[in-house]
């Protein structure tokens, strides 16, 4: 996507539909938020029960698929802000990159099995599936630069 023009990556398919730099802005932000509940996690980990995972395990389930999904209000904040400078916003990606990864160096076994964060509409989610969220090929997200 970096040889793109730049009408390419504020194409918008409908005036609904976010376009491929407002996608990447999205990612990136949802990475930092997950970081930072992480961080906050770490230092006060709880156990993470069998609701826990039902609930992780459906949402991942969800997304993979192409069913759009409503932003929850606790969620408002990864909302991409069309005005956001691209090349800044893949400064901050790669320095998130980077904490994450300081981050994951430092846990423990036990703290890597422990939930860090629950997600708004999910239970506690271990590092583990944290990390599952950052890779994880999401479809809405997948499929949107393609159109």
């Amino acid at each position: 996507m970096k040889a793109w023009p730049v009408e390419q990556l504020a194409y918008r398919p409908s005036s609904d539909e976010w376009s491929a730099s407002e996608v990447i802005v999205h990612l990136a932000k949802v990475e930092q938020g997950i970081l930072a509940a992480m961080r906050r996690g770490v230092q006060t980990p709880r156990s993470v029960g069998l609701m826990d995972r039902v609930r992780s395990f459906l949402m991942f389930l969800l997304f993979r698929t192409r069913t759009k999904v409503r932003v929850p209000r606790s969620a408002r904040e990864v909302i991409p802000d069309r005005r956001a400078a691209l090349h800044e916003v893949v400064k901050q990606w790669d320095a998130t990159r980077s904490d994450l990864l300081a981050l994951l160096t430092q846990l423990d076994a036990v703290t890597a099995h422990a939930g860090l964060f629950p997600p708004p509409v999910a239970g506690g989610v271990t590092v583990r599936h944290g990390l599952g969220l950052f890779v994880c090929p999401v479809p809405p997200h997948h499929f949107a630069p393609a159109r």
